[in-house]
Parts: structure tokens; C-alpha cells; sequence
């Protein structure tokens, strides 16, 4: 009966939900994603069907179809042992009555990932750190390889930053608004010392311009590089007329919270993962 139910729902009420692969430790997992546009009072319409969507994925030929109200912990690895298969979700802009309902189908919350915006231009004498030792210029094919290697090991902590690849590299590089102009590299000596990445987000009414990925060798930690590679970002975009600069950051990475707080950055929204293993 609850089966039959849900499919009448999902005729009248339009769900609003990605699926996707997400790549963890080697393992390919399914990925629920809730856009920021969602509606709380329909996201169990919309967990529902992406659950159930999971569910046909990872069902065998050999397997009955587990019913579409079921929580996640009931969808069954393809391989013919019963073991229960992780399933992530992100929801963007989540708020507390969104965890609620999450946490009905199984799902834990194990992750914010904030999103801080900041007024341009900005006026600061951060590009004052500059000296004949570190010189700052735009990216070149030529880089690639120093950008891969200092990405690397600036993120070597991240799920999904510290695993860059050429591949990887050279997918970002085919995507419509990349520019390579807006990775702006601060080098020492012929070796890359940090950078920053760039990205625009067009909108009719307020673009936004987004630092995308700021690193910093480790080697060159404390010297002041994130901060004046975050202003070199910011001058970049302001000089393209852009007035909002945006970046995400984890909530729990202090140090750099505390910087970006410092240039002028405030808070935004949280964008939240969640887990389910059984």
C-alpha cells in the first residue's frame, strides 16, 4: 500500500533532486543532491524518489524490488551478498527542519560546507606582502603540472580536493567558464608557491565571482601567501565588474575561516552532507 501510495505522489508533485557517483576511498557510492531551490515541505517527496531511484540501480535481476518508502537502509549491493550499500546526500542551504526530515530515512549529518560571500572591491594593503621573492602572474599549459602537484598537497586532507588529477585538470579545463587568466599562480623562484582559481558564476541579475580553489604549498605556510593570493582573486574579479566575491570553505577549518573573516568575508549558507552506513 505505501508502494502504491508513493507512485501516485510522484505523478502529481514534481521532485526536484540529481543523482550522482561519488568516489570515496576508491568506492563509487550514490549521491543524492538537493538544490538549493528545494522546498522543505516537499523533500521527503523528493527523498523518496531518489532513494527509490537508488534502489533500482543498485537491484539485481535476481532481486525482488524493495519497496520506494523504505529507508536507505535497505538498498542492497548488486553483488548478491546483503550487505547495505552507503548512500550519501548533500542538501544545499540546508536548515534544521531539512535535517529533520533526513534523519527519518536514515541519514546522519556529518558535514557543513559554508559558503561566504563579500563585497568588491575590496580595499586592502595585502598585495603589499609582495616582494621581488614572490612574483604573481596568470596560468599557462605550462603549469600544470606544479598546480596538480601544490593542489595535491595543500588538500591532501580533502574528500574531494586532494585527488586532482591530469585528467581531472584537463575535464575543468573543457568547461564553459573556465578562464585561465582568472588562476592566478604565486611563484618563488621558478616553483609554485600558491594560487588561486577563480571561477564566474553569470546571472542576469547578480553574478557572482567565486574563489573557487585557494592553495598554499605547505612548504610555504606562514608567509602570508593565502592572503595575498585571496586579494590577487578578489582584484581579479573585481577588475571584470563584479561586485559579490563568493568561496566555500569547510566549517571546521579554523585557520582558514579566520582569514577570510579577516579580508571581509561573511557568512552565507551552509551546504550539508549526510551519511548512511548500516
Amino acid at each position: 500500500m505505501v508502494g502504491s501510495t508513493f507512485v501516485v505522489f510522484v505523478n502529481i508533485v514534481t521532485v526536484n533532486y540529481q543523482l550522482r557517483s561519488h568516489e570515496r576511498n576508491g568506492v563509487a557510492y550514490p549521491q543524492i543532491v538537493i538544490p538549493a531551490s528545494h522546498e522543505t515541505e516537499q523533500l521527503t517527496f523528493d527523498l523518496a524518489a531518489a532513494l527509490n531511484d537508488v534502489n533500482d540501480t543498485r537491484t539485481a535481476p535476481s532481486h525482488q524490488p524493495l519497496p520506494a518508502l523504505k529507508p536507505a537502509a535497505t538498498i542492497k549491493n548488486t553483488d548478491n551478498s546483503h550487505t547495505v550499500s552507503p548512500v550519501m546526500l548533500w542538501i544545499h542551504e540546508a536548515t534544521s527542519a531539512d535535517d529533520g526530515i533526513a534523519s527519518t530515512f536514515g541519514f546522519t549529518p556529518y558535514r557543513d560546507l559554508w559558503q561566504m560571500r563579500c563585497r568588491l572591491p575590496m580595499v586592502s594593503d595585502a598585495l603589499a606582502v609582495e616582494s621581488s621573492e614572490f612574483q604573481i602572474r596568470a596560468f599557462g599549459q605550462e603549469d600544470i603540472g606544479q598546480l596538480i602537484a601544490v593542489n595535491n598537497r595543500a588538500f591532501h586532507w580533502h574528500p574531494e580536493q586532494g585527488k586532482l588529477t591530469p585528467g581531472k585538470m584537463q575535464d575543468l579545463m573543457s568547461k564553459p567558464w573556465f578562464d585561465a587568466d582568472g588562476i592566478l599562480l604565486c611563484h618563488r623562484h621558478k616553483r609554485l608557491a600558491a594560487f588561486c582559481w577563480t571561477k564566474i558564476h553569470e546571472a542576469p541579475s547578480s553574478p557572482l565571482g567565486e574563489l573557487y580553489v585557494v592553495a598554499v604549498d605547505p612548504d610555504f605556510s606562514g608567509k602570508g601567501l593565502g592572503m595575498l593570493i585571496t586579494f590577487a582573486g578578489l582584484h581579479w574579479l573585481s577588475d571584470r565588474d563584479l561586485q559579490t566575491g563568493m568561496l566555500y570553505v569547510e566549517s571546521d577549518n579554523h585557520r582558514a575561516l579566520k582569514m577570510y573573516r579577516r579580508i571581509g568575508f561573511l557568512y552565507h549558507h551552509t551546504n550539508r552532507a549526510y551519511w548512511y552506513v548500516h
